[in-house]
């Protein structure tokens, strides 16, 4: 049996109170007795040295803040950093898109201590892969997100990304031969079918339905919805957010003091919870136990606030979903 952790989103250059989140998760963790902890990406950034490859109208929300001096403070940041060295066991990093809105990968992976953005690992009687879908593709290429480039896409209609290139499914394959274990995957976007879901979802689950000793389920993050599907067989639970549903402007509210959003411009564009969201994930040989959390939305909740997305199909809910798999 492999007990471990799962928090997603923490958006620390958007949410006020990050270091306060990230301390129940680490008790919960501890209390649990968990093997390792994951993060599954837009998490946290160094103070901004780097740059911006989009055009100035279209940067994210985490640009804004951090270019406008914003958010979390470089000492706030090291803080958050001391909260995560009081777990009693490793803790794994999973690449998002809005790391990459100022950064390179590298420098990403560096200031949080990785070697690479694909890597896999064992923990007792099971094998654990992180995969990095964070590319697009132009002319048939795979182009890698870093300073903010992949925000073009966003203004197309049809989007190619998030993408998992033929030489990272290669490198899969590989390692799926290699273990003698039962599999789990993790990855930021979508792996699955479906609307920003990865565009090559059918390579992607042709190369996991050939480990030898199976895939038993992929977690993944990025969308900031509490959703369980399945593909080929192989559940997929997308974890809900740590912090909150990030809206578009118009649905704009003020939600927190006026200190809070003077200095958190664009928390006004989430909607907040009020408690943090994780999972805690136990896993044997017959099943795997998820263990959600609770909690409402901070005044006025997206309905309130007549939160409409064009592409329909949004679930709202304040919850990670308990479930046996």
């Amino acid at each position: 049996m492999v007990r471990f952790g799962v928090m997603t989103d923490l958006h620390t250059d958007i949410i006020h109170d990050a270091k306060v989140r990230v301390n129940e998760f680490v008790r919960e963790v501890n209390e649990n007795d968990c093997d390792f902890a994951i993060q599954l990406g837009d998490f946290i950034q160094p103070e901004f040295i780097g740059s911006y490859s989009c055009k100035e109208d279209r940067v994210s929300a985490v640009m804004k803040n951090v270019l406008a001096g914003k958010g979390l403070s470089p000492k706030e940041k090291q803080e958050i950093w001391k909260e995560f060295k009081l777990l009693n066991c490793p803790l794994y990093h999973v690449l998002g898109n809005h790391d990459l809105d100022l950064y390179s990968k590298e420098e990403i992976l560096k200031y949080w201590g990785v070697k690479s953005s694909t890597y896999s690992f064992d923990s007792k009687d099971f094998h654990f892969i992180v995969l990095d879908a964070n590319y697009g593709v132009e002319d048939s290429k795979a182009i890698s997100f870093e300073r903010g480039n992949y925000m073009k896409w966003y203004f197309q209609k049809v989007e190619p990304f998030p993408y998992i290139p033929k030489e990272q499914l290669q490198w899969l394959e590989d390692d799926l031969k290699k273990t003698d274990k039962p599999s789990i995957v993790f990855c930021h976007e979508w792996v699955n079918g479906g609307f920003l879901n990865a565009i090559n979802h059918e390579e992607i689950f042709d190369t996991l339905k050939k480990a030898p000793f199976g895939v038993r389920c992929c977690f993944c993050g990025h969308k900031h919805e509490d959703l369980l599907e399945e593909e080929d067989g192989i559940p997929v639970y997308f974890v809900n957010s740590m912090s909150g549903y990030s809206v578009p402007a118009q649905f704009a509210k003020k939600r927190f003091s006026e200190e809070i959003e003077e200095h958190y411009p664009n928390v006004r564009y989430m909607c907040v919870y009020e408690k943090p969201l994780y999972v805690i994930v136990t896993v044997d040989k017959s099943a795997i136990t998820i263990e959600g959390r609770n909690s409402n939305f901070v005044q006025p909740s997206p309905q309130e606030a007549g939160v409409k997305f064009d592409e329909g199909n949004i679930t709202f809910s304040a919850k990670t979903s308990s479930v046996k798999l």
